[in-house]
């Protein structure tokens, strides 16, 4: 199997540059090795641990400066978790999160708010794989269903 024969297993089903994989319907549902179900997953799992941030909310936005045309790119807002630490008081350990820890990268503290630009299709799979709304310009809709 040549799945089981390379270095390192693909990070999601599909990745590129990996052999495809059939499986059966026992190895889907009960034996599942491969942590992710799509990119957006694995980028999502980036965006926590090395960014120590998280998805607040995933935008469709009007990006043409003509008039007529109606062309969406995307955003996402994300937001810096605060730094979890630990402390012993009286023989038990208590967690708490250090707000004063940019974790080296200085005048990036905790509760920030970043707007990261992607494509629309970006935003959609980030929002499916996060299970959360997308929020749309209202009006939007209805120019994308008429003809100009």
């Amino acid at each position: 199997d040549k799945l089981t024969e390379q270095e390192t297993p693909p990070p999601y089903r599909g990745a590129i540059g990996y052999p495809a994989k059939l499986d059966t319907k026992k190895e889907v549902f009960e034996d599942s090795i491969l942590p992710y179900t799509s990119p957006y997953e694995l980028l999502i799992d980036i965006i926590e641990e090395q960014l120590n941030s998280e998805v607040m909310c995933c935008v469709l936005e009007p990006t043409s400066l003509l008039q007529g045309n109606l062309v969406l790119g995307g955003a996402l807002l994300l937001k810096r978790k605060g730094v979890t630490k630990s402390t012993t008081l009286s023989g038990e350990e208590v967690f708490y999160t250090d707000d004063d820890d940019a974790l080296g990268n200085e005048g990036v503290l905790p509760r920030s708010m970043y707007v990261v630009e992607c494509f629309s299709d970006e935003a959609v799979g980030m929002a499916l794989a996060s299970e959360m709304p997308i929020f749309v310009e209202e009006g939007i809709c209805e120019r994308a269903g008429s003809v100009p």
